[in-house]
């Protein structure tokens, strides 16, 4: 159980060991390279944000030379899934995400497949509650364990469309190469099929979704992609090396951090009822408008792809009375990569990712 808990701490990157790392190299101790005009933007929201946390309001990765595309940055964040299908909410709402590049591992990998086929977070989280319902989870003695890839195998088939492929076209999905361990992203989708293998490799944690230790992708045996991000510190692992990123770690929300508090040492392990998946939806969305709202997004350069007009038709009322049992769900369904949210002793401070050598080379595998 304790090697169990070292590897869900280490995909979701919210385990002591991971925050230790990051401290380590210096995450949060250096400048903006090249990108002053997003970063005065998101230091000076964080500044008039209130909250107990040093953590920021948006982490807006470091600009390396060039002048690279916008990217969104989704990393494994387990449990938080709700929170980040929040984010992606509010921003759906106002962008055509799947225009807009997008890198994931795990349950963030998730996220940004269902952002960029314009699924409907209520959507996903009702059936991700009814199918582990009618799996029977909540009254096996290891709960989602050993069944949990066939839930979300039949969760993302459900959900994406047929041509998700095409519409996903500008995502990329980070696995962990074995025997290596060295991250790997993965793009240029032949197929529905293909999308869908990669998105349960990128939330391949070991053992537990199906007894593995590895699944195969591609003809490779690789596992979850959190691993260089969450438990090594290695942003550089998920964030692009060129061109302004916005990284949606949820640990970079200071109004998150102090609901996690709130509810005691262990909290982001314990079990999440639809009620908790229902404010963790929203506090994501609160997250996104804050951000709007400083003007940060407009700085990023998001406005080229803008919806005219927005859309405001999303299903945001989750509504989702299931008659679960009375201890609560375990809602890590939708996450399946990335462990625990919010685990650990703190937040990731809010500032730029710059690990210089320390970083690990991101190959890129396009089909």
């Amino acid at each position: 159980m304790a090697l169990l808990r070292r590897w869900l701490s280490a995909f979701g990157g919210g385990g002591e060991g991971g925050l230790q790392a990051l401290a380590a190299a210096g995450v949060g101790s250096a400048p903006v390279a090249a990108c002053p005009s997003v970063w005065r933007q998101q230091a000076q929201a964080h500044e008039r944000q209130p909250g107990p946390s040093s953590g920021g309001i948006a982490q807006a990765a470091r600009t390396e030379a060039g002048t690279g595309k916008l990217h969104i940055v989704w990393p494994g964040s387990g449990t938080c899934f709700f929170w980040q299908a929040g984010v992606m909410a509010r921003l759906s709402e106002r962008y055509r995400l799947a225009s807009l590049p997008a890198v994931g591992s795990s349950g963030g990998g998730l996220v940004a497949l269902l952002g960029a086929c314009e699924v409907p977070p209520g959507e996903a989280v009702r059936l991700a509650f009814r199918l582990a319902r009618e799996a029977g989870v909540y009254e096996r003695p290891w709960g989602l364990a050993g069944v949990w890839r066939g839930l979300v195998h039949r969760w993302l088939s459900e959900l994406l469309p047929a041509d998700a492929a095409a519409r996903c076209a500008h995502v990329s999905l980070v696995v962990t190469q074995v025997p290596s361990l060295q991250p790997l992203k993965l793009s240029g989708w032949r197929c529905r099929n293909d999308l869908l293998t990669a998105a349960l490799a990128s939330a391949h944690i070991p053992f537990l979704l199906d007894g593995s230790f590895a699944t195969s992708c591609r003809g490779q045996a690789v596992l979850d992609g959190s691993f260089h991000y969450g438990w090594l510190g290695r942003p550089h692992s998920l964030v692009p090396p060129q061109g302004p990123s916005l990284v949606f770690d949820p640990r970079h929300d200071p109004h998150l951090a102090a609901a996690l508090r709130a509810r005691g040492p262990g909290a982001a392990l314990r079990s999440l009822d639809d009620a908790g998946a229902r404010a963790l939806v929203a506090m994501g969305r609160d997250y996104a408008e804050r951000l709007a709202e400083s003007g940060v997004l407009r700085g990023c350069g998001l406005e080229e792809h803008a919806r005219h007009p927005p859309r405001l038709d999303l299903d945001l009322d989750l509504g989702l009375g299931l008659g679960l049992p009375s201890g609560g769900a375990r809602s890590a369904l939708p996450g399946s990569g990335g462990g625990v949210c919010g685990a650990g002793s703190g937040l990731l401070p809010s500032s730029s990712m710059s690990l210089g050598a320390s970083s690990a080379p991101l190959r890129h595998a396009r089909a």
